[in-house]
């Protein structure tokens, strides 16, 4: 599915809906037209996801491919079937939607009363019964305590500008859409900073944010890690477009293939949690075993440790540095393994990462 909407296949779209044919000119689509846009979003829709509705006049036209690979990164990152909340749903109803085709249940929330009246009617067109409230701005941050069983993930598609001043900046477009779906009081970053504030007390596994600044991206990571979460990044490209997602949990680390996709910036990406050792799981097994921590046996191994109690220091004066960990070890084939942080100290990850690559090479 997300490969239809990333690529216009042109002669399927006009077979399909042939009142497409008039926003062509010299052989070019007339993306700046919101009839043209609007009609071709239905028209995808219809085709690929199977949801014939009339998208709500007056807001935004939602870019079908980048909110389908925002969902479906989350859905990696969570799990199948996982619930969820779409912060700022919008009046079209589209996280939700395509949440639904893809087993993610999703609540949406808003503060503009006409928005959710919008995707209420969207909802009734495509025959589902989504769950849209109307919350106070004020209540925006505590919405997650608000819905029971509790949502494992948020996901917000924020405002880019802080006024009209800093959208002046971007390239002149037509665009049609509400106040609330352009801008927000300090732009994005200091949404997504206030966000990360009120996310610590949600008891969400997952808040997620989808940057339209790249600007945005390196300040809100800095925030995020300042203040001891775990953080991902996905990148989002279709066409000439291109959007930032970041992650972040209080107890949650995404696999390092899900968490590291930053490829210019890659200073911005979370540390490393998968290693690959030139090793037994034998090999790792009896050195863990003359260790403090427990050893957990099986398919694979699990090594809880309290701290980094292989240090020399630690061996002298019983001092011990860094914080407990989990870490698990699996065979790969008959001459890797691989090492994986599943929960805490990535300090004591990367010593034990040295400390056996020192065994192994003894």
């Amino acid at each position: 599915m997300l490969s239809s909407l990333g690529r216009l296949d042109w002669g399927t779209l006009l077979k399909k809906s042939p009142r497409l044919k008039i926003y062509f000119a010299g052989g070019k689509f007339n993306f700046e037209s919101q009839e043209a846009l609007r009609l071709l979003v239905e028209t995808q829709l219809e085709l690929y996801c199977g949801l014939k509705i009339a998208l709500s006049p007056g807001f935004l036209v939602p870019r079908l491919a980048n909110r389908l690979d925002y969902l479906l990164w989350i859905k990696q990152l969570t799990g199948e079937n996982s619930a969820g909340i779409d912060l700022g749903v919008g009046g079209n109803c589209i996280y939700p939607l395509l949440g639904s085709l893809i087993g993610l249940t999703m609540v949406g929330v808003d503060i503009d009363p006409e928005a959710i009246e919008a995707s209420k009617t969207i909802s009734k067109q495509a025959g589902l019964d989504i769950d849209l409230r109307l919350v106070d701005a004020n209540q925006m941050a505590g919405v997650a305590s608000q819905i029971s069983p509790r949502p494992k993930f948020l996901i917000c598609n924020p405002p880019f500008f802080a006024d009209s001043s800093d959208r002046a900046e971007k390239p002149p477009r037509t665009l049609v859409a509400r106040d609330s779906e352009l801008y927000t009081s300090g732009g994005e970053l200091e949404f997504a900073q206030k966000l990360f504030a009120s996310s610590r007390s949600a008891g969400l596994e997952w808040t997620s944010i989808m940057l339209g600044k790249k600007s945005s991206l390196e300040p809100l990571i800095d925030h995020i890690v300042a203040n001891n979460a775990h953080h991902a990044v996905h990148v989002i490209a279709h066409g000439k477009t291109r959007r930032w997602v970041v992650a972040w949990s209080f107890s949650e680390r995404a696999p390092d293939a899900l968490g590291r996709s930053c490829r210019v910036q890659r200073k911005l990406n979370p540390p490393k949690t998968q290693r690959v050792l030139r090793t037994t799981l034998e090999f790792v097994e009896s050195t863990l075993e003359n260790l403090e921590g427990s050893v957990q046996k099986g398919d694979l191994i699990v090594y809880h440790a309290p701290g980094i109690v292989w240090s020399r220091a630690y061996r002298r004066s019983q001092r011990l540095l860094g914080s407990p960990a989990a870490i698990e070890f699996q065979q790969i084939n008959d001459g890797q393994i691989s090492m994986k942080l599943v929960t805490g100290d990535i300090a004591a990850f990367n010593s034990l990462v040295t400390f056996l690559e020192r065994a192994i090479n003894q």
